[in-house]
This record gives C-alpha cells, structure tokens and sequence, in this order.
C-alpha cells in the first residue's frame, strides 16, 4: 500500500509539474518570451463580437486570413483588435464589424500581433480594478505578510533542523536510492509526461509547412515625346517633353516610354509591351490606334517608341462628327503603354501587368498636356509586394526557442523509450527488493536515517511507546532530528528512536508485523516491562 502510495504522490507532482510548464508555454506573455498578448476591449467596435471590457488573448500565428479577428499595432493609437477585410500584398485592411468605414492604417506583417485564440467576457473590467491604488496597496500588504510568515516561519524550520541536517548528512552517501523512491518517480514522471505531450504536439503537425515570403518591387516609367517646329518657336529646335504642340506647324510627335521593373531580390525578368494611341471625348466614345506592337525584351527594363500621325488622328474625328452631325472642339488624345512581365525567384514565375497613360487635350490648332498629366503621369511608378511561397521545417514553439517538428517526433520517442526502460528498471529492482524481505526494504527507504547496533537497553524510569508503522517512526525521528537504532533478533527486527525520556519501538518480523516488542526470544531473552535485552538498566550503548 505504501509503495502504491508513492507511486501516486510522485506521478500526481509530476503531473502537475508538466502541466504547469505546458500552461506557461500556452498563456506565457509576448515580453516574457511567450507568445500570447493580452488585450482588454476599450471601445464597441467589435460589437457584438466582442465588447468593452472583454479580455482577449492572441496568439502569434504564420498566416492571417480574411475573416480574422487579429491585433495590430497602430503607430499612434496603440493596440487595436479588428477583423481583416481584405490583404494587398503584405498590407492588411482592418475594419471594425460594428464600423462602416475601413481602417485608414493599413498595417503590414511586422504590425500584427496577433489572432484571436480566447475572449473572456468582462474579465477585462476585473483587471482594470486591480490596476486601481487601493487594489495595489492590498495585494502588496498581503504579499508583505506572506514573506514575513513565511521568512519567520523558515527560521523556525531551520533551527528545528539543524540537528537534523546534521544527521541526514552522514546516510546521504548511501546510494541516491536511499534517499526515497519518490524523487525517482518524479523524475521518471515529469519526463514521461513531457514526452507524452511533446509527442501529442509532434504527431498532430506535419514536418514541412509552406511560408510565404514577401518580396517588394518598385515599377517606374517615364513618358518623353519630341516634335519637330521651325527654328525659334521654342528654345530649342524642337518641341521637349512638356512643351505644347502647335498642330500647323508638324502633323507628328514621337513618343517614347522607358520602364523598369526593380526587385528587392535578383531575378530574371521578362516580359511584352506594347504602345498605344486612344482618341476619345468626353462623352465616353473613343477609337485606339497601334503605336507599337506587341514586343518581347529579356530584361528587368525596356523601351517602347512610336510615332503619333495627328493627320490620322483628325481623320477619326472628322469621321466622326460628319457621321453623327456632334462637333466638339476640344478632345483628348492619350497615349498608353502596357507591360505584361514575367519574375522568376527563388523558382517560382510571378506575373503583372504595368498600364501608364500620358494624356493630350486636342484642340484645332493646339495639342498640350492636360491638366492632370502632371508628373504622376510623365513619370508613374508602382510599388508592391510578390508574396513567394516556400516549404520549410514546421517548429514547435518551445519558450524562447522553436524545436523542428522532426526532431521533436525523435526526442518524445526517445523520451517514451528512455522513461520505459528506467520504469522497468526500477520495477525490477523493487521485486527483488520485495523478495529480499522487509529489513531490506526499510533499509532502502530509510538507510540514511538508520543506526545498527548490537542491543539497546533501557533504564527503568525509561518508557517504551510502540508505534504501528515505520513510517511513523521515521517521522518521530527526522522531526527530533535523532537516528533510528536498528538491532535484529532472530527473524525479528527491531527500530526505536530515543526522545527524552521514552522510546518509541517499530517491531516488524519475517512474514507478519508486530505492534510490540516479542514477549519471549529465544535468543534475545525476556522482554521485561523495564526494557528490550535481559541486561536492562546499563542504558543504550552501540
């Protein structure tokens, strides 16, 4: 029963013990290396999803989705939990579900802290009350109290034991055994249990995990034309970029579009453009012209040239107007460029599509910039992200460090493996001890609190107290801080522990336990009312 006993107490510590690791691993907070956030709901925002007083906590995750309900960090506001909306690139759009507007931050991957895992309803409110003064003077007088007591009460347990310190030291090089099977099975227990969950977690998670990667990329082009006009219209021979074009004097522009593709990583790039002209009113109706086919290039940049014919261009409006009998004296002329480009990294082809626009307001006599081909449209650029997908490791987050998956699989295996052979080590050993018979298992348990001698004698004012189970005995003596004399007679064994004027006896023989000291050995003599030994009265001596 004893050892059943133990065997409960060790594995009932051990569960608690990794239970309380695998809770801190769960609910450590994000600044002490864990990986959960605490959040308290300030607003109604997330009605009714969540509301003002709740306690959240979010945990980091590898992926967000839309639909979500994430915390990010605002760069002015703090913390703020709202669910995802939409993800462009490596931004995210955050609304509030009772909002009927979109956050105006669009926070990034870096912002996140991370995803709802568990809301407790009002719990924040609680927490606010603590953080009030009163609160806190009363949690430190309390907390003042516990160290006291327990400062004063360690003094107490310290003088009381240092008899007995003494004492244990001397048994403490009797073997690790000697010192109680129920630290073994702790040890045994705690690390079982942690491999029995490390497994649970290892098991349920594949190796290989697929990540994404953002890789940035900026898009930037420039629109430039030139045409001819005879000398001294403009400072130059000809008309430059920005400068109005006066229809009697050239019928033609050249126009160029320079654009390149810059990516955060090298890669190869390639891709088609081509270059478009588009006449249209203000009334919607429009005809396009081909400026430049479709052409391949090979690089991460390219250029595309084309010659705009306003003849041509004027013959499509007088066709127009001798048609539908509407004449405008004012339309607008563009110029388009489209790129479709192909990035290959890290294995992977990415594919976009580039569209840049430089509009002309079209008059009779005059062809000029309109008023919003500012510098947004000379020179229009683009920037993005490529989301790139790789396989990796799976982790499992461990504290302040990741374990692969893998390697967890063979560390709990290990660990079950390990925690069998050492069970059934033990097992073994304690049925041989079972066979050696009760002396030895006593010795076993208690060797480092037992003192064997010859015989003990008692003096006749001396009391003899017996005691039921040595367990008992043991106590007496670690809490005297005395040994625990052993003397054997024939199959009998006896223990005692002096304290002041009486003794307290243990008796145990071969096959059944004894509550008393034999009435007759033959080899011990009569057991009198004056002691244990035929020669009471000399006292206790080794």
């Amino acid at each position: 029963m004893g050892s059943l006993l133990h065997w409960r107490r060790a594995l009932s510590s051990a569960f608690v013990a990794v239970a309380s690791l695998a809770a801190w691993a769960a609910f450590a907070p994000a600044p002490l290396g864990g990986q959960a956030s605490y959040i308290i709901v300030a607003g109604a925002s997330m009605e009714p999803a969540l509301h003002r007083g709740d306690l959240v906590v979010a945990l980091e995750a590898p992926e967000y989705r839309v639909g979500d309900i994430v915390t990010y960090r605002h760069p002015d506001l703090g913390p703020i939990i709202h669910r995802v909306l939409a993800q462009e690139g490596d931004r995210y759009a955050f609304q509030g579900d009772n909002n009927d507007w979109v956050d105006s931050y669009h926070p990034s991957q870096a912002d996140l802290i991370g995803k709802l895992w568990i809301r407790l309803p009002g719990a924040g409110k609680w927490v606010g009350s603590i953080r009030e003064p009163k609160s806190l003077a009363l949690m430190a007088f309390l907390a003042g109290t516990i160290i006291m007591g327990t400062v004063t009460g360690r003094r107490q347990r310290e003088r009381g034991s240092a008899a007995r310190g003494r004492t244990s030291r001397r048994g403490a090089s009797r073997g690790l055994l000697a010192q109680g099977s129920e630290t073994w099975l702790f040890v045994i227990g705690v690390f079982a249990l942690s491999s029995v969950l490390l497994a649970a977690v290892a098991f349920t998670r594949p190796t290989r995990q697929t990540v994404f990667d953002s890789v940035a990329y900026d898009y930037d082009g420039e629109f430039t034309y030139t045409a001819s006009a005879p000398s001294g219209v403009y400072d130059t021979e000809q008309a430059q970029t920005g400068d109005p074009i006066f229809r009697r004097l050239t019928d033609t522009m050249e126009v160029t579009f320079a654009g390149q593709l810059r990516l955060e990583r090298v890669g190869q790039v390639s891709g088609t453009q081509r270059l478009m002209g588009e006449v249209s009113d203000a009334n919607g109706w429009k005809r396009t012209f081909e400026l430049e086919p479709w052409t391949a290039f090979e690089s991460d940049h390219f250029t595309a040239r084309g010659t705009v014919d306003l003849t041509q261009v004027q013959a499509l409006i007088d066709n127009l107007e001798a048609q539908t009998g509407v004449a405008r004296s004012q339309y607008t002329l563009a110029v388009v460029s489209e790129a479709s480009t192909t990035s290959a990294l890290s294995g992977e082809e990415f594919r976009s599509a580039f569209s840049s626009r430089l509009e002309f307001r079209l008059e009779n006599l005059l062809m000029a910039l309109s008023e919003d081909a500012g510098p947004a449209q000379l020179r229009p650029s683009e920037k993005g992200f490529y989301r790139i997908a790789r396989e990796e490791a799976s982790t499992i987050g461990l504290f302040v460090f990741s374990l692969p998956v893998l390697t967890a699989r063979w560390l709990s295996a290990l660990g079950l493996a390990l925690s069998l052979v050492v069970t059934m080590a033990l097992g073994l050993a304690g049925l041989r001890l079972a066979r050696s018979g009760v002396a030895a298992q006593i010795k076993l348990k208690y060797g480092h609190l037992l003192l064997t001698v010859r015989e003990v004698r008692l003096q006749r004012d001396e009391r003899l107290v017996e005691l039921s189970t040595i367990e008992d005995l043991a106590r007496m003596a670690e809490k005297s801080g005395r040994m625990i004399l052993y003397y054997a007679r024939g199959s009998t064994h006896h223990y005692l522990v002096r304290d002041g004027e009486q003794f307290y006896h243990y008796a145990r023989q071969e096959g059944h336990e004894m509550t008393s000291a034999p009435a007759e050995d033959p080899q011990a003599g009569p057991a009198s009312a004056d002691g244990i030994g035929p020669e009471a009265g000399e006292g206790l001596r080794r």
